[in-house]
């Protein structure tokens, strides 16, 4: 995991191009979360909470489907990076619109999945509620992080099982599952590292008026790396 951290950063060094599809994304979702905002503000107006889910709902899938493309293009960039090759923007998207429904597929088979286990968290969590016990409570609250955690691991190689073994929405789930075996803790610790990154990134918020400038400077390379980091690795040891 280390390697793959370093090369990925030296390859954000020598391919700075390789963050255009990061700095799209970031700017698509400055644009489109004000948009959600708009509509959930006119969902109550006209809706009431039915306005505010159905603008939550679209905003989700809007952005679902933006960062599924975009993320979708690291691994044949990676792929080109790691061949010695100059990053084919171009190429990347067009790989990734030939194989898009299985990557929006997969991402909303994914997005099913965390809603489900969220359901079932938070019924768990008033069942338990109702028990007056607050270490129960915390048993089941641990006991579905772990559980997701558990999933994020193993659904962390699933856009670049897509993209470099041309693998089904499903087949994307179940090859990315199996390829974390012997990686578990290593993607885990990258997964954890990153996130604290981006909170570490928001601190800079606090700043006046420079402050979000800032942060969106920094989560164009933190983002990158999302992207880049899984592709290195399943291009580097899956079989």
């Amino acid at each position: 995991m280390r390697e793959a951290l370093s090369e990925s950063l030296e390859a954000l060094w020598l391919y700075s191009t390789i963050m255009v599809p990061s700095i799209v994304t970031a700017l698509l979702i400055t644009a489109i979360v004000p948009i959600v905002v708009t509509f959930m503000l006119l969902g109550v107006a006209v809706g009431g909470m039915g306005g505010i889910l159905v603008a939550l709902v679209v905003g989700a899938l809007v952005l679902i489907v933006v960062e599924t493309i975009i993320f979708g293009m690291y691994p044949p960039m990676t792929r080109d990076v790691m061949g010695g090759k100059e990053v084919d923007l171009r190429g990347a998207f067009r790989e990734v619109t030939s194989r898009a429904k299985s990557l929006i597929g997969a991402s909303m088979l994914i997005a099913l999945i965390v809603i489900l286990l969220i359901i079932a968290g938070g019924t768990t969590e008033l069942v338990v509620a109702s028990l007056n016990s607050w270490i129960v409570v915390a048993v089941a609250g641990i006991g579905f992080t772990i559980v997701g955690v558990i999933f994020a691991v193993w659904f962390w190689y699933v856009i670049p099982a897509v993209m470099l073994s041309d693998a089904s929405a499903v087949g994307a789930i179940s090859a990315s599952k199996s390829f974390t075996k012997g990686k578990f803790w290593g993607t885990f610790l990258f997964i954890l590292t990153m996130a604290a990154l981006v909170a570490l990134s928001a601190l800079f918020t606090w700043i006046p008026s420079i402050g979000r400038v800032i942060q969106f400077l920094l989560l164009i390379p933190i983002s990158a790396l999302w992207g880049i980091v899984p592709s290195y690795i399943y291009l580097k040891y899956s079989e």
